[in-house]
């Protein structure tokens, strides 16, 4: 199986570390196909597919590196819990952020550096979140108010960089970090 390359915000550790005991206590309660590996939360900018062409990959990776090198860091908040998909029946459950214009900025540009390298992007509008389950499978519709409590008092991080994925499917964790972008006066 072909591995497909995505570009992402990696959620750090202390934020992970939230999410994955919320998960725990949720899967309890809540029915769903599969429940995202710890070390796969991310927020998605670009999702590229299967890449054949290697230096269209490095000419891609050259504008991403110049995009961190002009980037500063800023801070998100985790706000809120949703689904894509039917309401009764939804297919991804995700946390969401705050509303933050230093996030589009740093999408856009990611994109109009995929688009320059004539990569296939999704069209649909950014809704930044980070993917904690997929595929409901329980009775009823879900009860997204019994897992509120994690918003109690918002779960802010800081944005130093970004990152390239590949996707490996039939491995867990599913996503391996090949390149680091950092931003401007970020030495991690």
């Amino acid at each position: 199986m072909n591995p497909h390359y995505f570009i992402a915000i990696d959620i750090p550790d202390e934020i992970t570390d939230i999410i994955h005991e919320w998960t725990e206590k949720m899967q309890k309660d809540w029915e769903f196909k599969s429940w995202v590996h710890r070390q796969d939360y991310h927020i998605t900018l670009a999702f590229l597919g299967f890449i054949e062409d290697e230096q269209r990959l490095e000419l891609l990776c050259e504008k991403l590196q110049h995009i961190g090198n002009n980037s500063s860091p800023f801070s998100l908040k985790v706000s809120h819990i949703g689904t894509f998909g039917r309401e009764q029946f939804p297919r991804i459950l995700w946390f969401g952020v705050e509303e933050n214009n230093s996030l589009h900025l740093l999408r856009n540009q990611v994109y109009d550096a995929c688009k320059q390298c004539e990569f296939s992007l999704d069209p649909r509008p950014f809704h930044p979140h980070i993917t904690v389950a997929k595929k409901w499978k329980g009775e009823g519709p879900i009860q997204l108010e019994q897992g509120v409590e994690l918003f109690t008092d918002k779960k802010e991080f800081q944005v130093k960089s970004f990152k390239l994925f590949q996707t490996h499917l039939l491995r867990t964790p599913k996503y391996k970090k090949i390149y680091h972008f950092p931003f401007s006066g970020d030495l991690g």
